[in-house]
């Protein structure tokens, strides 16, 4: 499996990283990293259920990535708690993905390209552009949850679904990229300049749950608006 030498590569980066010296240059690319590695675990975890037939339902990976999300908030103070939690997150996510492996890499590329897009977007306007959008996107993201729930008891076009949660979750990669340097200007102003301030991890998460609903949400549209 070629996703564990990547892996060992980017977790060598990090731990490089981790040692330098705390500027925005390096919690950025350190935060990119963690999710660089978050993808790659994903895929990985991917491949391990597939190899030895591994099926878990999808309610069950949705209660493990909650649990995590929800407990990692209260153990930033424990790297260690914080970093497994992390995993069990990614590893919750994989179990929802799954589904999906039959589309994974086209769908993959189509993500990270469109990732590259909003990065750079939400990089080239000034900063607190795009964070003051977190209300409308947070009820667009309420209505989308009614929509949903109406579609499962109901039915309907599961596509008009994924292209109006592709766009929600594409304002939200836009908030969560520049949010990041909001918490490193908010991480060092409190903590002149200390790395301690820094929770990669939980950092992560936001950018790395985007990527995932973009990724589910391609792969639906990828399968003509279809379950999997």
């Amino acid at each position: 499996m070629y996703e564990i030498f990547f892996i060992l590569v980017t977790i060598f980066c990090i731990y490089n990283l981790l040692n330098s010296p705390l500027n925005a240059k390096t919690y950025l690319i350190t935060v990119y990293g963690y999710i660089i590695l978050a993808i790659l675990l994903l895929s990985l975890f991917m491949k391990i259920f597939e190899k030895y037939n591994l099926n878990f339902s999808l309610l069950f990976g949705l209660i493990i990535a909650l649990l995590g999300i929800i407990m990692i908030k209260f153990f930033k103070e424990n790297i260690i708690v914080t970093h497994l939690l992390w995993l069990l997150i990614i590893g919750g996510m994989a179990i929802i993905v799954f589904p999906y492996s039959n589309v994974f890499n086209k769908s993959i590329v189509v993500t990270l390209i469109l990732m590259l897009i909003l990065t750079y977007i939400a990089y080239s306007y000034p900063l607190n552009t795009f964070t003051s959008w977190i209300l409308p996107l947070s009820i667009a993201l309420f209505g989308l949850i009614i929509f949903e729930i109406i579609n499962l008891l109901f039915g309907g076009n599961s596509k008009i679904y994924s292209i109006i949660a592709i766009f929600i979750f594409m304002g939200f990669v836009l908030y969560d990229t520049q949010n990041l340097i909001n918490n490193f200007n908010v991480c060092t102003m409190k903590n002149n300049g200390s790395s301690n301030c820094a929770d990669y991890p939980n950092q992560s998460l936001g950018i790395f749950l985007d990527i995932i609903n973009l990724f589910t949400n391609i792969s639906n549209l990828q399968s003509g608006g279809k379950s999997i």
